[in-house]
């Protein structure tokens, strides 16, 4: 399950929320939204990672 940086690296779930930790600083309205925010965001991601699957569009086992 992958998603991408801002410069267009492909880069995990878990990859990307850490960049984004990186930028902003602890008690910025953008961390409490990714700690609040975390687990609907990540299903998000499995979502649409299982839609372009079975649209043909990435493998099934293939990290987007």
């Amino acid at each position: 399950m992958c998603t991408v940086a801002r410069d267009g690296e492909r880069l995990t779930f878990s990859e990307r929320i850490a960049e984004i930790e990186r930028r902003y600083e602890p008690g910025s309205v953008t961390r409490r939204f990714l700690t609040e925010g975390h687990d609907e965001l990540e299903a998000a991601v499995q979502r649409t990672t299982r839609r372009l699957a079975a649209a043909g569009l990435v493998a099934a086992d293939q990290p987007m």
